[in-house]
């Protein structure tokens, strides 16, 4: 351990940093380098030096460079502020003297390199090179690094000189170790400013740990290397749940993290291992997952070097095939029409995803003469959507056996599962008699509507590719439940069949009484007569969804009111029609 100022970190023709691939990318936002500039301001005002954390490194005899094991985040920051501040100072004296202190050696090699696919990136970009970000973390250098840039241009010479020897003393904390394994230990009792340690973080330096203190580093690099592929697969999962017209609505979340994707995983693995017995809890969240199965499973082997390096191979193995399995399904949403309906406009939840990552890892999910993602579809509707409960004991249990359980198996414990849970009698009275309004699955059958419309469509009839255009128009647009019949009356309610206000309030959220209208229609819509919002050729009957439209011109051309009976009528139609959507399948053998 050493304490020492940040110039005296970086100092000598030597000391020559890089952040390995298996690293985390970078992740600082636009707060964190705020948080930074507040406290380099702070130490100006009092004129004292700052504490910013301590920095594990590991370096083997005569190799070059020092791999930076924790504090890759604020190196990184302050590695681009300070090429930033140094560029832009007039006296060349000062800028060759700073330049060499912190920026490059006197060979002209940067400090601090990236190592991996963001190596170039972070090359072009100090170098003004105004690179495309491909990725997340090239974003999120690119906002930080122009983020930084704006705001140094704010500072006269003499304040940028200022900044500078103001970071050249803070004060840190350096640890050097030998051995890679070693340092990783350390890493798991360290925390990076605004950025604190996940479930997975700490994972991966239990396994190093375990792999460096019983099986002498063995298994160290493969570690590494596996979390690495996990937390890239993580991003890149973020990065595609975000866009525009596929996004994700359970991945988009801030709250999602590669740490669910880690309690997923859990729930789903159940390999034949001789004197592995982790246990299983479908209640585990993911703090138990570390502290309840890896910890204790970890400990009981200790003493086994062959049952422990057979584990934490075959884990870590899975683990990272997981992640990346997980990575595929969300790719797929792009051009796979059923798996956008179900993850984006069906907004699958989150308690068919463990099961649905394990089939797709299997290559069951799209694939196969099972037609799991039908059944994925069927049981997320049904249970999940149209009851609304959570029976999460019974689907865990069969996403943990879906690990090498025939796929015959799966499926008819999924069938049986549905039927437990919504057969078809109580499906279609879910439906056809009682309030469905606030019903998230309303989207999906509306949508399903939609799409049988648009296949009769001249324009769309059996091509897949316009009618998955549409869906994601649809997404774009935004989908909103809209009251044909509004929920507050200002008009007699009899003169629409209904005997008073009580009766009318009883069918007011039934299905039949609801339909599709995008945000910006809903909007528009509001407060209008029902009368008028169908037969006002500007108004239903100029919907973007043909649902709204063929409903309102069906009434409009006839003649017919829209009232109580048709309620009922339309109601015990959407029943059926969820039936056969949204099907029981048949037993197998």
């Amino acid at each position: 351990m050493n304490l020492q100022t940040f110039q005296q970190f970086l100092s000598g023709d030597d000391k020559l940093l890089a952040i390995p691939s298996y690293q985390r990318d970078y992740a600082w936002g636009i707060q964190n380098i705020d948080d930074l500039f507040n406290d380099i301001q702070e130490a100006i005002e009092t004129e004292t030096s700052h504490y910013i954390g301590t920095f594990i490194l590991s370096k083997e005899a005569n190799v070059k460079p020092y791999m930076i094991v924790d504090g890759q985040q604020r190196l990184t920051t302050l590695y681009m502020l300070l090429g930033i501040l140094v560029s832009g100072l007039d006296d060349q004296r000062k800028r060759d003297a700073y330049n060499y202190a912190f920026v490059q050696n006197s060979d002209g090699i940067r400090k601090l390199e990236l190592v991996g696919s963001n190596r170039e990136f972070f090359h072009d970009l100090l170098s003004g090179n105004n690179p495309k970000p491909a990725v997340k973390s090239q974003r999120l250098l690119t906002l930080a690094f122009n983020h930084m840039r704006e705001y140094v241009n704010l500072l006269d010479q003499k304040q940028r000189i200022q900044w500078v020897d103001t970071i050249k003393r803070f004060d840190i904390i350096e640890f050097v170790e030998s051995d890679e394994g070693k340092a990783i230990r350390m890493f798991q009792s360290v925390n990076d400013r605004g950025v604190p340690l996940s479930n997975m973080d700490k994972a991966k330096s239990l396994l190093i740990y375990y792999s460096n203190r019983f099986l002498s580093g063995q298994l160290d690099a493969k570690v590494n290397e596996k979390f690495g592929d996990c937390f890239r697969s993580y991003d890149a999962i973020k990065e595609m749940a975000g866009r525009d017209g596929f996004k994700i609505d359970l991945l988009d979340r801030k709250t999602f993290s590669e740490d669910d994707i880690f309690r997923y995983h859990y729930l789903t693995y159940n390999p034949t291992l001789d004197g592995v017995n982790g246990g299983f809890d479908f209640k585990a969240n993911m703090n138990y997952v570390l502290s309840n199965y890896l910890k204790p499973t970890l400990k009981s082997l200790r003493g086994n070097r062959e049952l422990l390096e057979k584990f934490i191979s075959t884990y870590i193995d899975d683990l990272a095939d997981f992640f990346s399995s997980f990575m595929s399904i969300v790719e797929k949403v792009k051009e796979n029409y059923r798996l956008y309906h179900f993850l984006v406009l069906q907004n699958a939840s989150a308690f068919v995803y463990p099961l649905m990552i394990r089939l797709h890892q299997r290559n069951l999910l799209l694939s196969g003469g099972f037609h799991f993602l039908k059944q994925l579809f069927v049981v997320d509707m049904r249970v999940y959507k149209i009851r609304g409960t959570d029976p999460a004991k019974d689907i865990y249990m069969i996403a943990h056996e879906s690990y090498d359980a025939e796929p015959s198996v799966i499926s008819n414990k999924l069938l049986w599962f549905v039927r437990s849970f919504m057969n078809d009698s109580l499906l279609r009275s879910s439906i056809q008699n009682y309030d469905i309004y606030g019903n998230s699955g309303l989207y999906s059958i509306f949508t399903m509507v939609e799409i049988g419309l648009l296949k009769k469509d001249a324009r769309y009839k059996d091509d897949k590719d316009q009618i998955f255009e549409r869906m994601i128009e649809m997404s774009r647009r935004g989908q909103t439940i809209e009251h044909i019949l509004p929920q507050e009356p200002d008009f007699s309610v009899n003169t629409y069949g209904f005997k008073d206000e009580d009766e009318y309030y009883e069918f007011n959220d039934k299905i039949g009484n609801l339909t599709l209208l995008t945000e910006s229609e809903n909007k528009s819509y509001s407060n209008k007569n029902p009368d008028e919002k169908i037969s006002n050729v500007k108004l239903y009957q100029s919907s973007f969804y043909s649902t709204t439209r063929m409903l309102a011109k069906g009434f409009s051309l006839n003649g017919r009111k829209f009232i109580k009976s048709e309620i009922e009528t339309r109601s015990e139609y959407l029943a059926q029609f969820c039936i056969e959507k949204w099907p029981l399948w048949e037993q197998l053998p």
